[in-house]
């Protein structure tokens, strides 16, 4: 069984270019691919499901640990479900916090495409905002993941 090697810049354009769907794309063909060398990953419907998704996620990293990794320590099947799911909850949280103390500022929803100093100062934020979120769930998903399967030897 062989992965796609995918490279992380291309990896990060992806997930760049389509808003954060890529992932869901690429966990979806990975979970194909580790259930076809073996694993017993459920249907990819769970990711949409707000409880089952954490379901589906702990099944994927057991199937990774066990042919990506080859070993079954619960450890690393641990270590592979939490990092990414937590590391990708806070940033999503620190996300909300900002729009919060944004519309707190009463800088949300006024004048975004307007001439005034705060619109643009809004709008330069959001896009740095959106290009750090999606580099980070991108880096982590990469490094916990993707890197294994570019790195994978049967």
């Amino acid at each position: 069984m062989k992965f796609k090697n995918i490279s992380f810049l291309r990896f990060f354009l992806l997930t760049l270019s389509t808003f954060g769907l890529y992932v869901f794309f690429w966990a979806l063909d990975t979970k194909r691919a580790l259930n076809k060398a073996g694993g017993s990953i459920p249907n990819g419907f769970l990711m949409a499901l707000p409880v089952l998704n954490l379901y589906f996620w702990y099944k994927y990293a057991q199937a990774y640990v066990a042919i990506v990794k080859k070993t079954t320590r619960d450890q690393d099947v641990l270590f592979y479900f939490l990092v990414p799911v937590l590391a990708n909850s806070v940033i999503g949280l620190s996300f909300k916090n900002l729009l919060v103390l944004l519309e707190k500022e009463h800088l949300v929803m006024q004048n975004w495409f307007g001439c005034t100093a705060a619109g643009i100062l809004v709008l330069i934020s959001f896009i740095a905002i959106y290009v750090t979120l999606f580099l980070y769930t991108s880096g982590v998903s990469y490094l916990f993941y993707q890197k294994g399967f570019n790195e994978y030897q049967e």
